[in-house]
């Protein structure tokens, strides 16, 4: 029983992506040092939404020698403003996110994630927020405004997929959507985002990735005239192993209708990262 059962307990500053199976091979980065360069093309934007102390669980089933092994179910609970004691917060009192996950691995080779959020967020916030309440780490700002004069209650659904046709291919892929309802007149609206990325593993030697990811960033439409359109996330990086304790990666980011808006100029942003592991 102890081998199909997990507790995770949550520092102050953790996100859902730290308990849960993200489904994005070689882009997932839990430590910024490794996989993609971006938080949008590390992970679904879905386990941005809360973010603090908290708890979670993970359920493993999948009989040994079954097709579903290593299948599992989690559910976490994370508060925003835990260590704040005044009304209207703590772990219980002020912003949360409550997530539920269904991971179904078939095989060895498909890897498949459902996963429901629902949160709350005083006056203010922002949505993808992942634990700082008031700054958004992905997504345009239409996507990520709440009322300013009262909360907000949301609603997100999310599906993940990750195929391996062969040892040297990977392809994976995310769509999310969020449904905000806002306590106020004219505060509700819908956010969406998905994305595709195609990795070859060991591209050169052993331990190098060769990765492409494209997808819309967490995007929401007619909040504000003028700027409706979807804001493209495009990248590619190549992470070379110098050795066991150092790889570099260089790497392009391009953002098409910065702002939602076809009157902003595409953003191209060039990296270099280098990450020594001990």
């Amino acid at each position: 029983m102890a081998e199909n059962l997990q507790f995770f307990v949550a520092a102050t500053g953790g996100i859902h992506s730290d308990y849960v199976n993200t489904v994005n091979p070689y882009f997932e980065d839990f430590d910024g040092g490794n996989g993609a360069l971006s938080a949008f093309a590390s992970e679904s934007p879905i386990y941005r939404i809360g973010g603090g102390a908290g708890r979670a669980v993970t359920f493993n089933f999948g009989k040994v020698g079954s097709i579903l092994k290593g299948s599992s179910l989690t559910l976490s609970y994370l508060g925003a403003e835990s260590s704040n004691p005044n009304d209207g917060s703590g772990l219980f009192n002020g912003n949360y996110a409550a997530l539920g996950q269904l991971n179904f691995k078939v095989g060895v080779r498909v890897d498949l994630a459902a996963t429901y959020v629902h949160g709350y967020h005083g006056a203010g916030s922002v949505l993808f927020y992942a634990g700082g309440v008031n700054s958004a780490v992905v997504g345009t700002t239409q996507a990520n405004t709440l009322s300013t004069n009262n909360a907000s209650s949301i609603n997100s659904y999310g599906f993940a997929a990750a195929f391996r046709p062969s040892d040297k291919l990977s392809i994976s892929g995310f769509v999310s959507y969020q449904d905000i309802t806002g306590f106020g007149a004219n505060d509700d609206f819908e956010a969406w985002s998905y994305s595709l990325g195609v990795a070859p593993p060991d591209f050169g030697k052993q331990g190098n990735v060769l990765a492409v990811f494209a997808g819309a960033q967490p995007y929401s439409r007619g909040r504000i005239v003028g700027a409706n359109e979807v804001l493209y996330h495009i990248e590619a990086f190549y992470k070379y192993q110098v050795s066991d304790n150092i790889s570099i990666t260089s790497g392009v980011i391009l953002l098409t209708a910065p702002g939602q808006s076809n009157n902003n100029d595409d953003a191209i942003i060039g990296t270099l990262r280098t990450t020594f592991t001990f």
